[in-house]
């Protein structure tokens, strides 16, 4: 699989494509990114194809502002160490940049996944959503009073237990609405709201998750 390929569906399993059903590009000299999470406003994890600096590169990326360092760098020291636990490694790198037609300084930590699976990438993904899942407001959505509330989409994991939930037998078969039906239950128990297009987004994933490549 090629790495524009990876990049396409990294970027549909995230539902970060355009409105063209493309990947998303910074800049002329980028080939693509997908947002997966915004820790807090200034500072987020991107999958990014071939920045500027690093051509024909695949990275995952935490990226912050240096207004959000003045801020809160207590935060950002917290955030970078379990950025970096999810990966377990110690090939972490980090550089700064300014973006065409930003002002603003940011500092990108990274792990270059360029060789790395399909399924691997995706799974550091899905850690990275559960080690942020308290932080996150990704889906940080307002109503019509102007009121914040923090929404979700399900990770892998969830899938997994809801399906433990439901299954009686080794060799049943659940239906994917049942599945679907039980992981919204448990939201819903939890008293966590679910991102309004969640089902369609989570059957996207559910094919990437699960489905192997024949």
């Amino acid at each position: 699989m090629t790495i524009s390929e990876k990049m396409y569906q990294i970027a549909k399993s995230l539902n970060q494509l355009n409105s063209n059903g493309e990947v998303k590009a910074f800049t002329g000299n980028e080939k693509g990114y997908a947002k997966v999470i915004d820790i807090i406003r200034g500072m987020s994890v991107l999958v990014i194809y071939s920045p500027a600096s690093m051509d024909d590169k695949l990275i995952i990326s935490l990226d912050f502002t240096e207004s959000v360092v003045k801020k809160d760098r207590i935060t950002v020291e917290n955030t970078i160490a379990k950025f970096k636990k999810v990966f377990n490694t110690q090939e972490i790198k980090e550089y700064t940049l300014q973006l065409v037609g930003n002002k603003s300084i940011r500092t990108r930590n990274y792990f270059d996944v360029t060789n790395e699976s399909l399924e691997n990438i995706l799974q550091f993904i899905e850690n990275i959503m559960i080690n942020f899942k308290d932080d996150l407001i990704k889906l940080l959505i307002k109503d019509s009073s102007g009121k914040e509330t923090i929404c979700y989409l399900p990770t892998k994991a969830d899938i997994e237990f809801a399906e433990s939930q439901l299954r009686q037998s080794p060799d049943e078969v659940i239906g994917i609405k049942a599945v679907l039906d039980q992981v919204e239950l448990n939201y819903m128990e939890a008293e966590e709201r679910l991102k309004e297009n969640w089902r369609y987004i989570t059957e996207r994933n559910i094919e990437l998750w699960f489905v192997k490549n024949k």
